[in-house]
């Protein structure tokens, strides 16, 4: 043993590679008075160590240290004892690893190892230690929101090495797990980019040659990474979190026997947490051949801290009722399966949240700009309470992969929510209703058909018309995806249509008597949405469809549609042209009244069209209230109203227009226009 010692103390271990290389040459193998052998471990959690041997009962310090800017320099990485098997035989025990920041602070500790990576950056040699001194520094309960940033930003050097050691794997799951066992969510960057970093890692982890078999289970996160055969994907495979005892205590921390995936015909005997089954199916459209191994990994977090967004921090907003539970095939992006992927839930509420809605979703990576939120996107509730008061389980189907839970949705009550859908629908079919009616009475009429006022008029109400059709009967259609994609695109359509109809009627009236003027407004009316619309939904079409069927928040198709064209076309050109065209109006009470009428039709409609259109959004997402609601009723009246109101003073007007000509008081006749630039002839009435 003494001459052991000597020759360690003499290395000291820290020295560089040529000393190291010194050690393996001079220490014997098997130690001449102990009962243990020297023992190398190329691979721990901590990297490479070295035991000397010692007698049986002994505990023998490894040789590597604590690093010089821990709380425990002086201290070895790891022990080790020698144990007496049978028949004596002496055998080494488990490897006891020292935590070489205990007693600091996390915030101190974490300073000092981003102090000594701005001389010292992870690499292919350092990434185990310096992933088990992150793991070391971030088990304490002391944490901060800084922290967490921290944490972060450290945590994506060690994953950006692209190691495939199972240590280093490990060591980065401990991290995760530090964070949740703390309760800490954080901000949303840091919280979605820790989820991300951590499926990164084990994405390296199955970028080895050898196949992966590993098994990590803490307090408040498991994760499971396997290499399957393609011939386990004959039947279904199912992972999941389950009960340990009859007591079904949703607050107890995961163990490995209650986190596994199941072998076949285990499934009933087992009260279930939180379920995951991948259909055998769900290789269908990938590269799998025979003989291929499939990298498959499990997660299930015990609570959703790391899965939040601004919304569910509110004190009413959206709360995760569940376990968060995932499967990812490496490699493969898989979607719109045709048989679903099943997921069971138990309700961490058990009932106590009686006026919330429960809903399937899955975390969107994509969504707010990055930070990821929660989605109901190609999620189906198909069995489970509606209400949150179900003390049985949530079953959801989703046809793809990724990371599923139950929300608790943020609606007040099914009461005050039947009610608010009512005045929605009441008001947007009395707006349909005054559109088809009116517009079907301006093509009967031939004395009002024939004029180039009521063809602008009547392409504007059939865009406006569209677009209350498919919100009314599209929006939220999420349950069936295809459909759901097209009604977001014809809502974006007729959205930017409605804009350019109105654009049109204000250039028409600038411009009365321009030659072709139909045809060219035809040409940009429809022709600019659809310049719009086609592209984006051929290049992205999955930004059609989320919460509900219209492009989502964030996307260009989303600033398009609500933001940029209605809001420059129908703020700006149209309030130029109509500047325009009354600075240019004779002025008297019977001069140009037909003009006059259509202005004030034209500029009446923009404006109402525009306040359902700003009113009309948060009903959408669900960001408002009964004020709202009663607001979006009361300017679709209006709107229906003006649209009757307005052809009813037309009819009159030209009604008049008919006496007068009868008794001989019709002013000359004036020129109009046709829709293919032909010119007709009608009496200019003026009216006494």
């Amino acid at each position: 043993m003494v001459d052991v010692n000597v020759t360690v103390t003499s290395v000291e271990i820290s020295t560089g590679d040529e000393a190291t290389l010194n050690l393996v040459l001079t220490l014997p193998v098997c130690t001449s008075n102990g009962d243990c052998e020297d023992v190398w471990i190329e691979s721990s959690s901590a990297g490479e160590l070295h035991f000397p041997g010692v007698a049986i009962g002994d505990v023998s310090n490894s040789v590597e240290m604590c690093p010089d800017y821990s709380s425990n320099v002086d201290i070895p990485r790891a022990t080790r004892q020698c144990l007496a098997g049978a028949d004596e035989i002496p055998g080494w025990g488990d490897i006891v690893f020292i935590n070489c920041f205990e007693g600091m602070e996390t915030d101190e500790a974490l300073d000092t190892i981003v102090k000594h990576l701005e001389d010292n950056p992870v690499t292919s040699e350092n990434v185990t230690s310096i992933s088990k001194d992150v793991a070391d520094a971030t088990s304490t309960d002391t944490f901060g929101e800084d922290d967490l940033v921290q944490i972060a930003t450290v945590l994506e050097s060690i994953v950006g090495v692209n190691s495939s050691s199972p240590e280093v794997t490990r060591n980065v799951i401990h991290i995760v797990n530090n964070l949740l066992d703390s309760g800490i969510g954080g901000s949303d960057d840091a919280s979605a980019e820790l989820v991300q970093l951590l499926e990164t890692q084990l994405t390296n982890l199955h970028s080895g040659e050898d196949d992966v078999d590993l098994t990590e289970v803490g307090q408040s996160m498991a994760v499971i990474a396997k290499s399957f055969n393609l011939t386990d994907f004959e039947t279904p495979i199912v992972f999941g979190s389950f009960f340990s005892s009859d007591e079904k205590d949703m607050e107890e921390s995961l163990t490995e026997e209650t986190t596994l995936i199941l072998e076949e015909g285990e499934e009933a005997s087992k009260d279930v947490k939180a379920k995951i089954t991948l259909p055998s199916t769900l290789l269908q459209n990938t590269k799998y051949i025979d003989n291929d191994t499939v990298p498959v990994t499990f997660i299930v977090y015990r609570t959703g801290e790391l899965f939040h967004t601004t919304k569910s921090q509110e004190e009413e907003g959206p709360t995760v009722d569940s376990l968060v539970i995932s499967a990812k095939v490496e490699g493969e992006v898989i979607r719109d399966l045709e048989e679903p992927v099943v997921t069971q839930f138990n309700l961490l509420s058990k009932g106590s949240q009686t006026k919330r809605a429960t809903r399937c979703v899955f975390w969107d990576f994509s969504r707010l700009d990055g930070r990821g939120d929660w989605s109901t996107e190609r999620c189906n509730l198909v069995s489970g309470s509606e209400t949150g008061n179900n003390n049985g389980l949530v079953e959801c189907h989703c046809n793809h992969l990724t990371n599923f839970a139950v929300l608790l949705d943020d609606q007040s009550s099914e009461e005050e929510i039947t009610k608010f859908d009512v005045l929605d629908i009441v008001g947007c079919s009395l707006t349909i209703t005054s559109l088809v009616a009116t517009t079907i009475a301006y093509l009967l009429l031939s004395k009002l058909r024939v004029r180039r006022s009521t063809h602008v008029l009547v392409n504007l109400y059939i865009a406006i018309l569209g677009l209350g059709l498919f919100f009314l009967f599209g929006i939220f259609r999420t349950d069936w995806p295809e459909l759901c994609r097209y009604s977001g695109a014809f809502i974006h359509l007729f959205c930017l249509a409605s804009a350019t109809w109105i654009t049109a009627g204000a250039v028409h009236l600038h411009f009365p008597d321009g030659k072709w003027f139909m045809t060219k407004a035809m040409i940009a009316a429809w022709g600019l949405p659809l310049v719009v619309v086609v592209p984006s939904l051929a290049v992205k079409p999955e930004s059609y469809v989320g919460d509900y069927c219209f492009p989502e928040v964030g996307t260009a198709a989303f600033y398009t549609a609500v933001c940029a064209l209605p809001a420059v076309l129908i703020l700006c050109i149209y309030l130029l042209v109509l500047t325009l065209v009354a600075y240019q109006m004779p002025k008297g009470p019977h001069k140009n009244y037909d003009r006059r009428l259509q202005t004030t039709r034209f500029f009446t409609t923009a404006l109402l069209l525009a306040v359902l259109m700003v009113l009309g959004w948060p009903l959408v997402v669900r960001e408002t209230d009964t004020i709202f609601g009663i607001l979006f009723f009361a300017s679709n009246v209006l709107f229906a109203v003006s649209v009757v109101l307005f052809f009813c003073v037309d009819c009159y007007w030209n009604s008049g227009a008919s006496k007068t000509e009868r008794a001989g008081k019709a002013t000359p006749p004036s020129r109009s226009v046709s829709m293919d630039g032909s010119e007709s002839h009608e009496m200019a009435v003026v009216r006494s």
